[in-house]
């Protein structure tokens, strides 16, 4: 249900991608590739969806004073407002911010 209030948002504003990265190793094999996705929401908080297409195991730093997991339906615990997360090969996580 968060999920679907994320997309159904009364702004009606559309994800842009924000930052991209992709770095290939000495064979042309793609090893990392990383690409955020922000969504400005109507109460002011901003949806995050955090790729990770690359075949390596990747962190991303957040920042914000709340900072919660879409999919899970929790709160991450941050340290000094900042929440590190880390994304397996191939996978995403979606998480909004204050």
């Amino acid at each position: 249900e968060e999920v679907i209030a994320v997309n159904q948002d009364s702004l009606g504003k559309s994800a842009v991608c924000v930052w991209e990265e992709k770095t290939c190793a000495y064979d042309y094999s793609l090893q990392k590739h990383m690409k955020i996705y922000e969504k400005q929401l109507s109460d002011g908080r901003k949806a995050v969806a955090v790729f990770n297409l690359g075949d390596t195991v990747e962190s991303y730093c957040v920042n914000g004073s709340k900072v919660r997991d879409l999919w899970a339906k929790k709160d991450l615990a941050s340290e000094n407002d900042t929440v590190v997360l880390q994304l397996h090969p191939h996978t995403v996580r979606l998480i909004s911010v204050i």
